[in-house]
């Protein structure tokens, strides 16, 4: 029975990753998904459970568990979870007050956000203008591309540019 967590710390290794879950029961596979370049962890993950008891016990227990100031989220996976792939958006151009929970409300009503992000300067914590969200389904980031892309949102200055994020980043 597979699981996606969402929200996992970036520090989480796949060793303490794998062995949270362990605790639980016998897993088939844990994987946290980094970018294959540079290794950054996107903060989601899968854990595949041999048996389905072990998977709703995981959910129980690990769901809303909080972990280096974030709050994990453990549900089922969809099947075919390869869905996502292509569902990746890259935004520039967001007001520099913008935090995850004003790009989760920009986007939020075009489908199901798995996960997202907004890049801050590591010294100062500022916001880079720079930020990632991960749609459930291609289809939906292409309606985000298509109907705000190019937009100017409340409290910006200038136009939104979206597109899909490059999956082999070339740095």
């Amino acid at each position: 029975t597979n699981l996606i967590i969402n929200y996992i710390p970036q520090t989480l290794t796949d060793e303490e990753f794998r062995s949270m879950f362990l605790s639980i029961g016998p897993i088939k596979s844990a994987k946290i998904v980094r970018d294959k370049a540079t290794g950054y962890s996107y903060g989601f993950g899968f854990v595949d459970y041999e048996k389905v008891e072990d998977a709703q016990r995981a959910m129980q227990t690990l769901n809303g568990l909080q972990m280096q100031n974030k709050t994990i989220k453990v549900a089922l996976a969809r099947p075919g979870g390869e869905e996502i792939k292509g569902a990746n958006l890259y935004v520039r151009n967001l007001p520099r007050h913008y935090q995850q929970m004003d790009l989760e409300r920009l986007f939020q009503r075009f489908g199901t956000i798995i996960q997202s992000r907004v890049l801050t300067d590591q010294t100062t914590g500022q916001s880079k203008g720079v930020g990632f969200v991960l749609f459930d389904q291609k289809k939906q980031a292409e309606e985000a591309i298509s109907q705000i892309s190019g937009t100017v949102p409340a409290g910006g200055t200038e136009p939104l540019l979206i597109k899909f994020a490059d999956d082999n980043a070339k740095k």
